[in-house]
């Protein structure tokens, strides 16, 4: 005779996880979207600033290390100032404020950077601007420019350069935020006029 399996016990059988339960909010998800590129930003301030405790010999450098510069455009978002620092004798770092933004970036020098002459660079720029209960965007461009360090100790530069950004609309309530969402991730022309002095 054929004997028939036992019934297997509920404690054996295997329960799916629940996958159909929407853990999160419009207005989470919402603050995930502002918080992304401010952890970007606040990520690559601190990692920046470590790299400068590498072994960098630049004891024969004579350029003023250190400058504040005013801005339109740029890393300070529409608007501001940067605080600018020599890493080596091709490499700068700034960190931008501006009006309702916040920025950093790194400009290579690939000819060194030298006083009264005009220096051409590149690098990566980044911002974030945030206009409260209206609109967020944070972008980020390749700078293609010169600066001219002077004896004197100013600094005068400008470059413009390909972007890539995103813009969000939240000037509307929450419960409209997905059919109001304007998404904008175009590559774009962006750029910067900084006039700045050495300390």
């Amino acid at each position: 005779m054929q004997k028939h399996a036992p019934p297997r016990s509920c404690g054996n059988m295997h329960i799916p996880p629940n996958v159909g339960g929407n853990c999160e909010s419009h207005l989470q998800t919402t603050k995930i979207n502002i918080m992304n590129p401010v952890i970007t930003i606040l990520f690559i301030l601190v990692i920046i600033p470590n790299a400068t405790a590498q072994e960098v010999d630049i004891s024969n450098f004579t350029m003023e290390k250190s400058s504040f510069s005013a801005n339109i455009m740029g890393s300070s978002s529409l608007g501001g100032i940067t605080f600018d620092k020599i890493i080596t004798d091709k490499v700068i770092w700034e960190i931008g404020i501006g009006y309702v933004g916040i920025g950093t970036g790194v400009t290579y020098y690939p000819f060194n950077i030298q006083k009264s002459k005009v220096c051409p660079y590149t690098g990566l720029k980044f911002s974030l601007l945030v206009l409260p209960e209206v609109a967020m965007a944070s972008w980020a461009y390749i700078p293609l420019g010169v600066t001219f360090f002077s004896k004197q100790r100013i600094n005068i530069g400008f470059d413009v350069g390909p972007a890539l950004g995103k813009m969000e609309d939240v000037s509307r309530p929450e419960e409209n935020w997905e059919s109001s969402l304007l998404r904008d991730s175009k590559i774009r022309i962006f750029g910067n006029l900084k006039v700045g002095f050495r300390l």
